[in-house]
């Protein structure tokens, strides 16, 4: 891009980065690529310039305009929000922040550089309508990232082929995140200048953003895909709202009826769905848009439930997003870790509790009581961890009770810590533990301390299923069965009798697929030209080939219904 008046001048000094050159420029700021003095790489700076609002001065700060000073500072602290923000997203596919700083009355903040090639000068040299398959391995892994996004009350807001860059080895990240908004209810005057037409649908017209939500990031996705199809955008909102207006009609035709082949009628459907002009007809957020895309969802779903986000992460380093939340897994050490450590604070806030209800010296009645509050907030909070851990064996109903009862002992020796004894030795002796007992003279024990030769040591090494000859595949959803896989064994899923493993779901073939562990311990998956298809982290697998399994994926088996995952 050619330099002009707004930009910052190549080789200009921004903190510990140098503009090398400007890569593009929007309605709320400019993006450079430059280079990071300390570390010598490349990274891509974005700066908060506003072009309606403000102008550059000539020492490159940045002026508000007279009557757009107010705007331009609201604008400023919101893309600062923005920044912080878009740091937590920890996400392959989307674009990684390293950080933010201030600098000519205005702020900057760094993303990392991805090298590769945009999706619309993809498409341009593509030529060819993509396949559902190859539409599928791009799209899939955005939508992951999107979850991200919409977990943290964000959107895009900008999704368009300009905006998907696929790195050098074809994996895709979403990109310029200049649309997004602090709060889905915050209102920004300047939302018309940052929407694409075509991409964006008809509530992004509105400068009332309560009205937009996870569906509108979906509008655009699926904009996206049918130019990967078609080869060109839909029409934009305002034509098709002024024609349904006017004429009473929509001048979208929608992929399902245009007898496009190569495609599955389920996957047109849901592209139609999804630009459909009334955002309650579309998918409400990505797990439902997955699901169709995909076939899966076959019934209507009014509250979708929350599936499994393996984001190409491996099952050890999954962590709940919040303590009662059911999205993600916890792994056994972390539990363990989570779990022991309220358990010790209730074993100590009950001694504390009973040196106050026995009155002995030092004990503070104020203190027992805060420790009595402190010892309720940790047995719900190990309640809590350990329903959790119940949720992630795929266990519910009177198992979730069960995980009660430990406390019921809990209770009974927090009761007899508030009941007074008979002063003096009791009926055991002098030294019922074997440890060191001192009485004072009147008979109160004062000191106990017990000892023990043995420790307890939960380590990750202990806790692998590397010590084991055998790997053990976890099965989501209502009768679908755990596998335990040996060597040198091949095992059979499968709706018929003769399989290894029986699942009885209607979209699930005879012998739908087959699963062994080699000699150096990797599962391998292979689909047994299966009727409705087998699919790994959302990339259906040709028939009667072998894939490796690795560890944090998810193996589906025909429907959202039936998953595994190692």
């Amino acid at each position: 891009m050619q330099e002009s008046q707004h930009n910052l001048k190549l080789g200009t000094k921004l903190d510990q980065y140098k503009i090398i050159r400007v890569l593009g420029a929007g309605g709320f700021g400019i993006t450079y690529l430059a280079e990071d003095l300390k570390s010598n790489r490349e990274v891509v700076i974005k700066e908060y310039f506003p072009n309606e609002l403000a102008i550059r001065n000539f020492d490159s700060s940045i002026i508000a305009k007279t009557d757009a000073e107010a705007d331009f500072k609201r604008g400023l602290q919101r893309f600062k929000e923005e920044a912080k923000t878009l740091i937590q997203f920890k996400h392959p596919s989307i674009v990684k922040i390293l950080g933010y700083f201030e600098a000519n009355s205005t702020a900057y903040f760094v993303m990392k550089y991805e090298g590769g090639i945009d999706l619309d000068k993809h498409m341009q040299q593509h030529q060819a309508p993509f396949s559902q398959d190859e539409i599928i391995e791009i799209i899939m892994p955005i939508l992951e990232g999107l979850k991200e996004v919409h977990k943290h009350n964000y959107l895009h807001r900008d999704i368009k082929p300009a905006n998907i860059l696929l790195r050098e080895n074809k994996s895709p990240v979403l990109i310029d995140f200049g649309a997004s908004k602090i709060a889905l209810g915050e209102v920004s005057k300047s939302i018309t200048t940052i929407l694409t037409a075509g991409y964006a649908p008809p509530e992004q017209y509105s400068s009332d953003v309560k009205r937009q939500g996870a569906f509108t990031d979906l509008y655009s996705l699926a904009a996206v895909i049918h130019k990967m199809i078609t080869g060109a955008v839909p029409p934009d909102a305002q034509t098709r709202s002024y024609a349904l207006l006017t004429e009473k009609r929509d001048p979208y035709q929608p992929l399902s009826k245009q007898n496009i082949q190569g495609y599955s009628q389920f996957f047109l459907k849901a592209i139609d769905n999804a630009l459909s002009m009334e955002a309650k007809k579309r998918p409400q957020n990505v797990q439902v848009f997955q699901k169709n895309i995909l076939g899966a969802s076959i019934a209507p779903v009014s509250q979708p439930t929350e599936v499994i986000d393996m984001n190409n992460t491996s099952f050890s380093e999954f962590e709940p997003s919040g303590l009662f939340s059911f999205e993600g897994r916890i792994n056994r050490l972390r539990y363990w870790l989570n779990s022991l450590i309220p358990i010790a604070i209730m074993m100590v806030g009950i001694v504390v509790l009973g040196a106050t209800a026995r009155g002995d010296e030092g004990a503070n009645p104020i203190g027992g009581f805060i420790m009595l509050v402190v010892v309720i907030i940790a047995t719900w909070i190990s309640l809590a961890i350990q329903v959790k851990r119940w949720h992630d064996l795929d266990q519910s109903g009177w198992w979730v009770i069960a995980g009660a009862v430990p406390y019921v002992n809990i209770i009974v020796l927090i009761i007899l810590g508030f009941i007074k004894g008979t002063k003096g030795p009791n009926r055991f002796g002098a030294n019922p533990l074997g440890g060191r007992v001192s009485v004072d003279k009147y008979g109160t024990d004062k000191e106990i301390m017990v000892t023990s030769d043995k420790s307890i040591n939960h380590s990750s090494k202990n806790l692998s299923p590397e010590n084991h000859d055998y790997v053990t595949l976890l099965g989501v959803g209502q009768g679908v069965p755990s596998i335990v896989l040996k060597p040198n064994r091949e095992v059979i899923i499968g709706r018929s009798n003769k399989a290894d493993i029986k699942i009885d779901n209607k979209y699930v073939s005879g012998k739908h697929l087959s699963l062994s562990l080699d000699s150096n311990r990797r599962v391998q998956v292979r689909d047994l030209s299966s009727s409705n298809g087998t699919y790994l982290e959302g990339r259906k697998l040709e028939p009667n080939i072998p894939y490796e399994l690795k560890s944090g994926q998810r193996l589906l088996i025909a429907s959202e219904d039936v998953v595994y995952t190692l």
